[in-house]
């Protein structure tokens, strides 16, 4: 059983608050059996913890924590945690935890980025 840490917002959860069936897609058909622990950039809130929660009932995704890194980069809690991969949309984040051993996988969407800035714009 490995640990795996995953990033909340665009990893898993779109800004449309969609979900990011690709990435969920690869931990319900590659990690079961893992420890899964998300690892979010936020500052922590109840209100985050709720949102976090929710989407990840909603999706049936079962973790093992939440923590948030208060803006801080991630990949100090993923050494504590022990982690052997990374999930994260931010390259500068997967590319500090591939320094230190730990495997990225790159989660970024381009289409649906783009399509939310659209939006945003419009």
């Amino acid at each position: 059983m490995a640990v795996i840490t995953i990033d909340f917002d665009h990893t898993l959860e779109f800004e449309n608050g969609g979900p990011n069936m690709d990435t969920i897609n690869i931990l319900r058909n590659e990690h079961v059996g893992d420890t899964l622990i998300i690892i979010t950039s936020r500052n922590f809130s109840l209100a985050s913890m709720e949102n976090i929660t929710n989407f990840l009932e909603e999706h049936r995704i079962f973790v093992s924590n939440i923590i948030h890194t208060n803006g801080h980069p991630k990949v100090d809690f993923c050494k504590a945690m022990k982690s052997v991969k990374h999930f994260d949309d931010d390259e500068g984040e997967l590319e500090m935890c591939e320094a230190v051993g730990i495997k990225g996988v790159n989660c970024f969407n381009k289409d649906i980025w783009d399509k939310h800035l659209k939006e945003e714009l419009e």
